[in-house]
């Protein structure tokens, strides 16, 4: 890159004045002069180059966000949106800050919100997201690489579906890496510059040779050695495709790609179908005994005002409260707990004492409101009570979770055991009962799931749920063992309260059975 500056400490090595007392010093200064416009037009040129780029994706950015302004829920519930939406964020914030790396003034700007972009991590866990996503309700993967999903789309590119194959691989999933890498191969070959041919071609070959694809995965790697002659690996890789597919002409064996499900424990199938499926029928003989009425536990708050109670099922005992929050009041808390949202983790030992990380099996953020936080928790925690009929002094502060792309709690209990136990059930007791309060209508996916009662229930905004997780001895109730499926459209805010035992013990005392059920009604 030239600079005015450093021309001018050239002109300056030359005999300082006296210019006009020699015509063969005038012609050589003419030249110069030649010379000092020609380096400030190149200069100039490549200003304005790097200007034009900044420009273009300053525009990009502008449409696409003006395009998402006009409905900003309808715009994030879509899940490529939301990746394409970190991604962008990334790619563009490094580039701008590449290119405008000479204007100290906006380059410091830029380092103060640095705290506030996304990082290519982002980028890893939504590819991982998406694929969460099609793995779980067995979308079309040609579909949803074209961002088609449940009536909207938003195509992805050769990058985009690189990401999301590459993350089946680091999760030896290879028949998902293969489905991918594919869609990235046909758009490379389709003029798509975003991820090179070379790098998607190479992984695309690994995992057909793992799928028992000899033949393709032969063919890739011919196409990859005419790019590096002497790669070692490739050459050792062709060698051995090449034995591979003699061996299976010569035995006469048709290849065919290992297409069969994944390995999964029969939870993590059964919980997969009942979020793809929307659970099962509920049986006649329990179905019989359900009721729906005007519920106000002899409360005189609840006689005055009853709400609406649908019973979900009668052992253990699931109901399901309407209009228990106005949406004023859902969105104070929402309000208040957005910027106390933070990623869920676990205790990571290689991280050292009280070291965490990001926990996989609970994908979203989560906050805490204590009733002191504002009179409208305060409000909501003793509506609950009056509601369940339950002591809430003792209960853990309101726990608001906000789930992104993906978003997902798998199956759990919320009974803590033993060794997970804290100060808080020490002191309290465990935790006898939950309320899961909706706060957003989710257009596909969210649901929460029972998995022995092959139950799914269906996020109604401004509807709670509520069941008991301990048997009347104390124990965990292990029937009531629930997930939260990913979020496939839409947004999805929760809010809970765990309520512990020892405040119940005269409004709710055990009974002689051990083994009975704790019952609402």
């Amino acid at each position: 890159m030239y600079t005015p500056l450093a021309i001018i400490f050239v002109l300056s090595q030359v005999s300082h004045g006296h210019w006009h007392s020699s015509v063969g010093q005038m012609e050589d200064l003419m030249h110069e002069e030649l010379s000092l416009v020609k380096n400030i037009e190149e200069y100039i040129a490549s200003r304005e180059k790097k200007l034009a780029m900044v420009k273009f994706v300053v525009d990009r950015l502008n449409a696409e966000a003006e395009g998402a302004a006009v409905d900003v829920e309808k715009y994030l519930g879509h899940p490529v949106n939301q990746y394409l939406l970190l991604k962008r964020l990334i790619m563009g914030f490094e580039l701008i800050e590449d290119l405008i790396d000479r204007n100290r003034t906006f380059a410091d700007h830029l380092s103060t919100i640095r705290s506030n972009i996304p990082d290519k991590e982002d980028i890893k866990e939504s590819a991982t997201a998406l694929r969460r996503l099609q793995v779980t309700y067995k979308l079309d993967i040609q579909q949803l690489a074209k961002g088609i999903v449940k009536d909207a789309d938003k195509s992805l590119s050769a990058d985009d579906c690189y990401q999301i194959g590459e993350a089946a691989y680091l999760d030896k999933d290879f028949y998902g890496c293969a489905s991918w890498m594919e869609e990235a191969y046909n758009r490379v070959w389709e003029g798509d510059t975003s991820r090179g041919w070379f790098e998607v071609s190479d992984y695309l070959a690994y995992a057909q040779s793992e799928l028992g694809n000899f033949e393709r995965a032969f063919s890739l790697t011919r196409e990859l050695l005419t790019a590096e002659p002497d790669n070692a690996r490739l050459l050792a890789n062709f060698a051995l495709l090449s034995q591979q597919v003699d061996d299976l002409t010569k035995d006469g064996i048709q290849e065919g790609a290992v297409m069969g499900p994944e390995d999964k424990t029969e939870r993590q199938a059964l919980y997969e179908r009942l979020c793809r499926d929307g659970g099962d029928p509920v049986p006649s003989d329990v179905t019989k005994n359900l009721k729906c009425y005007l519920w106000h536990n002899n409360h005189p708050f609840m006689r005055v005002q009853p709400i609406k109670m649908e019973e979900l099922w009668k052992s253990p005992s699931i109901v399901r409260f309407y209009d228990i929050i106005s949406d004023k009041e859902s969105d104070i808390i929402k309000k208040l707990a957005k910027p106390k949202l933070k990623r869920a983790t676990i205790l990571n030992e290689e991280l050292g004492e009280g070291g965490k990380k990001p926990a996989k099996h609970r994908v979203g953020k989560t906050a805490w409101l204590t009733d002191r936080k504002h009179h409208v928790v305060q409000r909501l925690s003793k509506r609950m009570s009056a509601i369940t009929g339950l002591g809430l002094k003792t209960a853990e502060p309101l726990q608001l979770s906000n789930y992104g792309i993906g978003g997902h709690f798998l199956p759990h209990v919320d009974y803590l055991r033993a060794h997970e136990q804290t100060d808080i059930e020490r002191d309290n007791g465990p935790r006898i009962a939950t309320i899961l309060l909706y706060l957003t209508n989710v257009k596909y996916g969210g649901a929460t799931v029972f998995l022995p009662q092959k139950l799914y229930v269906e996020p109604i905004e401004g509807s709670a749920i509520f069941w008991f997780n301990i048997l009347t001895s104390g124990e965990c109730d292990e029937r009531t063992r629930h997930a939260a499926c990913p979020v496939l459209n839409g947004i999805k805010w929760v809010a809970n309260k765990w309520i512990h035992s020892n405040e119940q013990m005269f409004t709710n005392p055990c009974k002689l059975d051990e083994s009975a059920d704790y019952t609402f009604s």
